[in-house]
Parts: structure tokens; C-alpha cells; sequence
């Protein structure tokens, strides 16, 4: 614990700050250790987050997942991805503590916050292949199209134009003529204070083999870095080992991609009501028959413009039930909260309250994609995919005369 408060730290420093590391309650990343000793764990049993004095704050066990793989010198690596903690800290410093079953880890001083979104940057870094600076191969599994992701503090700052001109001599003339000018725009992004470490480590996510960077309002999207960014850093401030640093990024604006969770659980359903499946005589009649309900592991935020529920009833178009707003029926209708989507239908849809009969038919319910807060998209049901089939049971009693049952009396 010790080591991780005080990494590259100068022993005439006066002022620190410990919060160059900044992560994102509702964002997810995912890192691969580079121990240099093989401790010989076989599994990584938990994951908490604590404060400097090692007071556990947070048990982020279920919020992560864990790999354990070998690298090219034989040495034990963990690669673990945590996110979606939905916990806010402020401007606590906090460290992420890893338990495995021998010994336990911590990570670098860091701040996880909501709070400070316009200084945030997200990296994503990864390499084609095996990475010779951490000796890992990135090409095989569990590693094959991962890339290691990290969120620092800093902002963007401004753009930079650099100009290159092409061009000839014209033979007639003894002229210098210009054919064509290439425009590149750098973006310059600013880091207000860096340790030593921080500078070094930032050296080598820059120097990585494919990098996104991401940052306000363009988030979840991140860009494609095209060149291999080189840092700047500034003077001393006053008696400090702070620096101020910035880094100038070439971007690809073409070659874009939404960020996605790399082993935790994809957004999806977890429970709905009622199941597909076939119901026979009173099943699917009575209270609640017609409210169906899915339930996703998590919350549901981007919900989009025109959307709509569609029933389908023996292959047609039986009902439209847009959202928001009530459908044609004047009663049909969805509503959305937290992780909860319902779909509230007219009551005489799958029963005939005038004859106390249900309405048989093959219902298919049709539900359209959806995204989590991160961008996680979950795909929606077609047609066939919910399926509720109402019919008569084989027999009931009112088919049968009571002499025609018989015991062995």
C-alpha cells in the first residue's frame, strides 16, 4: 500500500496531488497487470475500493471480472475489467485493491467521480500483437481484441493546423508552382499537473499500436489516433514534483467506435413476463395478464425518438402502441423506469371480459432496440422471439358426461 502512494514520488516534493487518474462511475475499464515476480495466485477472489488509510469504501466484487494468463517470460499476469460501480467519491483519493487467493494488489492513486467530466479523457490502447514492451501477447486469447483502457485527468484544449505544400516548377516560367496542400489538425489536449510517474506512464499508452481517445460531450464515441502522440512537458511548479504536460493527437474523424464493455455482461434481459410459451384455457386470463414486463441488468437511458411496441396477432399487425403517448385504444401503453420496461395492454387484447373468455390466437410481441447509459445496445425482439400462444386446452370437463368416468371401485 505504501508503494502505490508513493510511486516515482521525489523525496524533496512539497505538494502532491493524487488525482491524475480519473475514472468515471458509469464507464467500464479494463487493464492487464505487468508484474514482474510470479506469485503463483490461481485466482483473483475480490475487488474493493479504499481509501489511503486502506479503509475499505466500496466492495466492487460483482462489478468485475478477472483473467489470469502468462506472459512471455512465464510470469503470472492478471487482466481484470471493472465498471458500472454507480458509486460517487468525489474528490476522495481512492485506490481499486485487488484480494487474489495468496495476496492482494493495489492500484495507483486515482479519483472516481462524475463530477469533473469537463477535465476527463478516456484512452483505449492496444497492440496488433505481442507487446514486447509488457511481453504479452495480444493476440491470442484471452487478450485477442482487447484493448486496455484508462481514464485520465485532463482536457482538450485547442487545434493545431500544421500545412504541408506540394508542388512543382513550372518550365516555361522558372515558377514554383502549388498543386496541393495537406491539412493536418492536431488536437491538443491538456494535463494542468503530472508526477513523474504519471509522465512515464503516459509515454507508453501513447506509444501504444492502435489508440481511441474520447472526451465530453463526444462520448461514448472515440477516436482513432494516427500518430504516435509525444508529450510536452512544462517547468517545476514552485517546490512541487508537479508538472504541467499536454500531448497533441492526430485524429482519424472517420474511424470512430462506440466504447462497449470487454468482459463484463452486455446489456440485455435478465427476466420477462410472461415467457414465450403456449397457455391453455384460464392461464393467461385474470389481473395482470396484461401487463408484460422485461427486466435488464441495467438502467435503461437512451430511448429513441420514435419508438414503439408492436403486437402481432396470427402473423398481422394486431396493435401499435407508440412512446411516448397512449395508443389508438385510448389504453395500451409503456412505460420505462430505471431497469424496467412495461408494456400495459387493454385488458380485452387476451381476455373477453364481456364472455369471460380468453382471445385465442399466436400473439408475437415486437420490441425495438434499446441502449444502455454506455452505448450498450440490446438488439430487441422480431417477430417469433416473444411469442405467446393462448388456445383451449385439449379437453375440459363440460366435453364429458359424468357416467362416463369410471374407477377401479
Amino acid at each position: 500500500m505504501a508503494l502505490a502512494k508513493q510511486v516515482f514520488n521525489p523525496q524533496n516534493s512539497e505538494a502532491d496531488r493524487l488525482n491524475q487518474i480519473l475514472l468515471r462511475p458509469n464507464e467500464a475499464y479494463y487493464q492487464v497487470s505487468n508484474f514482474d515476480t510470479n506469485y503463483g495466485f490461481t485466482e483473483a477472489t475480490a475487488m474493493y475500493i479504499v481509501d489511503c488509510s486502506d479503509t475499505q469504501l466500496a466492495d466492487v466484487t460483482a462489478q468485475a471480472t478477472f483473467d489470469i494468463l502468462t506472459d512471455s517470460d512465464g510470469v503470472q499476469q492478471l487482466a481484470y475489467e471493472v465498471g458500472f460501480l454507480d458509486i460517487e467519491f468525489y474528490q476522495k483519493t481512492v485506490f481499486i485493491k485487488i484480494v487474489t487467493d495468496t495476496y492482494t494488489f493495489w492500484s495507483a492513486p486515482c479519483n472516481i467521480s462524475n463530477k469533473y467530466n469537463h477535465q476527463y479523457v478516456r484512452l483505449e490502447y492496444g497492440y496488433y500483437g505481442m507487446s514486447f514492451e509488457l511481453g504479452i501477447d495480444f493476440s491470442e486469447e484471452p487478450l485477442l481484441g482487447k484493448s486496455q483502457t484508462i481514464g485520465i485527468r485532463a482536457h482538450y484544449n485547442d487545434i493545431q493546423t500544421k500545412r504541408e505544400d506540394k508542388g512543382y516548377t513550372q518550365m516555361s516560367t522558372g515558377q514554383e508552382v502549388t498543386s496541393k496542400a495537406l491539412d493536418t489538425s492536431f488536437f491538443n489536449f491538456k494535463i494542468e499537473y503530472s508526477k513523474p510517474f504519471d509522465l512515464l506512464w503516459l509515454s507508453k499508452v501513447l506509444s501504444a499500436d492502435v489508440i481511441y481517445i474520447g472526451w465530453g460531450e463526444y462520448l461514448p464515441t472515440v477516436f482513432r489516433v494516427s500518430n504516435k502522440p509525444a508529450q510536452k512537458a512544462g517547468e517545476r511548479i514552485a517546490a512541487s514534483n508537479l508538472k504541467e504536460n499536454e500531448f497533441d493527437c492526430c485524429l482519424d474523424l472517420s474511424e470512430t467506435k462506440i466504447w462497449r464493455p470487454q468482459m463484463l455482461d452486455p446489456f440485455e434481459v435478465v427476466a420477462r413476463f410472461p415467457d414465450p410459451g403456449t397457455y391453455t384455457g384460464f392461464n393467461f386470463t385474470g389481473a395482470g395478464c396484461n401487463l408484460m414486463t422485461l427486466e435488464f441488468n441495467r438502467d435503461i437511458a437512451n430511448i429513441p425518438p420514435v419508438y414503439s411496441v408492436k403486437l402481432f396477432k396470427n402473423g398481422g399487425l394486431f396493435l401499435n402502441v407508440p412512446y411516448p403517448g397512449i395508443a389508438s385504444d385510448g389504453i395500451s401503453e409503456i412505460n420505462f423506469s430505471d431497469n424496467l420496461m412495461q408494456i400495459n395492454f387493454d385488458d380485452q387484447i387476451f381476455y373477453n371480459v364481456g364472455t369471460s373468455l380468453p382471445n385465442n390466437g399466436i400473439y408475437d410481441v415486437v420490441v425495438q432496440s434499446l441502449y444502455d447509459e454506455f452505448g450498450s445496445e440490446w438488439g430487441g425482439y422480431a417477430i417469433g422471439q416473444w411469442r405467446i400462444v393462448i388456445q383451449d386446452a385439449d379437453f375440459d370437463s363440460a366435453d364429458f358426461e359424468p357416467t362416463e368416468f369410471f374407477t377401479d371401485a
